[in-house]
């Protein structure tokens, strides 16, 4: 048996979230979310962990988890919600952007063609896509203006091992060494597996490579 009004004051504090965020306050909206989440999975109201309701809670606070900079804890609540929902386009969607958040571009691009297998006229998926797409491109030209500096010595720092590596490595992708070119990434990567500039030019070179054996265009 529900408890029409605690569940009623549950949405209640929902709507302020949702109006709360459209006005850029996230911190305060994520505690209303939060606020509602508990009063749902209280065992007097009855709800289930799968009910759409909390599940739409959930992915709010998810994205507003986001949008505050805990990409971490918002890809745990996008794990969460696929444990409960299933093969849900919404959650595989904010796993995506949390992965593009972090860098991880081609991680992210799977996700989202995921969702377009889900539902093929998920606008929002496709509109992330090539937002991602973007970001990636965006990266790599800044990756590859300081390895510029670098090289010409206009940067105000000597490069590090880290960055001596990139170096190489471009130079052997230049003469179509794809192969020289993902050792060197692959194991500047295995000392420094943080290092996120490496791991957008490993996966940069990875795509390239595969598009050049299968011989079809690279996205």
């Amino acid at each position: 048996q529900l408890a029409p009004v605690s569940l009623a004051l549950a949405n209640s504090y929902f709507n302020i979230a949702v109006v709360l965020s459209g006005s850029d306050q996230f911190e305060e909206s994520l505690q209303l979310v939060r606020k509602s989440l508990t009063m749902v999975q209280k065992p007097q109201i009855g709800l289930q962990r799968d009910h759409p309701g909390a599940l739409r809670f959930e992915l709010f606070a998810g994205d507003l988890l986001l949008k505050i900079g805990k990409v971490e804890e918002a890809l745990a609540t996008a794990d969460s919600l696929m444990t409960k929902s299933g093969d849900s386009k919404w959650a595989h969607l904010l796993r995506g952007r949390c992965y593009q958040a972090q860098h991880q571009y081609g991680l992210s691009l799977s996700i989202y063609d995921k969702c377009l297998s889900i539902d093929g006229d998920f606008t929002d998926a496709a509109v992330q896509k090539t937002s991602c797409l973007a970001a990636r491109e965006a990266k790599a030209k800044e990756i590859d203006r300081k390895i510029d500096q670098l090289i010409n010595g206009n940067s105000e720092e000597e490069p590090d091992s880290r960055w001596t590596s990139l170096i190489q490595a471009r130079e052997y992708e230049a003469s179509e060494q794809d192969q020289t070119a993902l050792e060197i990434y692959e194991k500047v990567l295995d000392t420094f597996p943080n290092f996120v500039e490496g791991k957008v030019k490993l996966e940069m070179c990875e795509e390239k490579f595969r598009c050049k054996m299968n011989e079809v265009e690279c996205r």
